[in-house]
């Protein structure tokens, strides 16, 4: 469950920032997304790739599909 939880949070900071840095309304608002993602930059540098991997899902991916040469290529990457 916790690791559910970190994925859908690190999936919705991603979704406000992006929102954040494309905003044509204020300039405050577009420095608080790059704030957001160079502070999730920080912490995906923080963590290892395979703890990256179980954040974002893919370890899930690979289980699911596990024949699936698109998602084995995207790991391999």
């Amino acid at each position: 469950m916790n690791k559910l939880m970190v994925s859908i949070a690190f999936y919705v900071a991603a979704f406000v920032a992006m929102v954040l840095v494309f905003n044509n309304e204020s300039i405050f608002l577009t420095f608080v997304g790059l704030m957001i993602i160079f502070l999730m930059m920080s912490f995906a540098k923080a963590f290892g790739i395979e703890e990256m991997y179980n954040i974002l899902g893919i370890n899930w991916l690979k289980n699911k599909f596990k024949n699936n040469c698109v998602i084995m290529d995207m790991t391999n990457e």
